[in-house]
């Protein structure tokens, strides 16, 4: 969890806490960017500056306070591209802070929105729960809730949770790999389609291949799968042991493998689901 500290297995957030948060958050950013530098040492003068500039860019830009006039300036570069998205955040504001935090304890699942309609649905409580769940990388449902109570998540700005990494989340992690959702706009069978067009689909589609669709030879969903083969408990666990490590590595060549595997099968799942899509 970004600008963030991890007290045992539990996350909390300090961006929202200034001025700490600010100076918290300056620090982690540099040191991270510096990290991934090229560390060359005629060039660490300047790069501790590009380092400096770019962490108070990226803290600036994340205040709640200042989101709004760093999205219209987004907006205002690129029209075409984000207006459409700006003027739902900016219309779902109409529906009050304390409204949309009762719709979150009533419904505590972050809400896929398409249009300015689902920007007001999403806080209004008994209407939220009408719109397709955002779910992660295994079709898991992304929800607000902290386990520190309803009271907590209403009242403090410590945005918190606790960290459920799974074995296959802590092999990626150890891999170095980046392993992303699947895309929104995908070819079924040779024709090229947009999920956002056919509503759920795509919240759908993320489901069946994080974990919800099993695999022919193995009977068992993509997560559980690679859960097993990295604990040793799978038929295959000895072949992933043997192969090499890396981001670029054979570990993780077959994990991608695996996953893409998945994503046809559900795939052509959909096709199965949604007749608009078959069409």
């Amino acid at each position: 969890q970004p600008y963030s500290v991890k007290l045992g297995d539990r996350y909390f957030a300090f961006n929202r806490m200034d001025p700490i948060g600010m100076t918290l958050g300056l620090a982690a950013d540099a040191v991270e960017i510096l990290q991934n530098s090229d560390g060359s040492k005629p060039k660490a003068a300047e790069e501790a500056i590009i380092a400096t500039v770019a962490s108070i860019a990226n803290n600036m830009t994340s205040k709640t306070y200042l989101r709004g006039v760093s999205q219209f300036f987004e907006m205002m570069s690129n029209p075409t591209r984000f207006s459409e998205s700006y003027v739902q955040r900016l219309l779902g504001t109409a529906i009050p802070t304390a409204v949309n935090e009762v719709a979150r304890g009533v419904d505590p699942y972050l809400r896929e929105t398409r249009s300015i309609m689902d920007s007001l649905r999403r806080r209004t409580p008994g209407i939220s729960k009408e719109l397709p769940a955002v779910r992660d990388l295994w079709g898991a449902p992304i929800e607000f809730r902290s386990g520190l109570g309803w009271a907590y998540d209403a009242v403090s700005p410590i945005y918190s949770r606790r960290e459920k990494a799974s074995p296959i989340d802590k092999e990626i992690l150890r891999l170095g790999m980046n392993l992303t959702k699947p895309p929104r706009i995908s070819s079924i069978d040779g024709i090229t389609v947009d999920l956002v067009r056919h509503k759920g689909s795509y919240s759908r589609y993320v489901e069946l291949a994080g974990n919800a669709i099993k695999h022919p030879a193995w009977g068992i969903g993509a997560k559980d799968f690679l859960d097993a083969l990295v604990k040793g408990q799978h038929p295959m666990a000895e072949v992933y042991k043997l192969r090499s490590d890396g981001p670029d590595g054979s570990k993780a060549d077959l994990i991608r493998a695996t996953v893409q595997d998945y994503r046809n099968y559900a795939r052509l799942q959909l096709l199965i689901e949604y007749p608009s899509i078959a069409a």
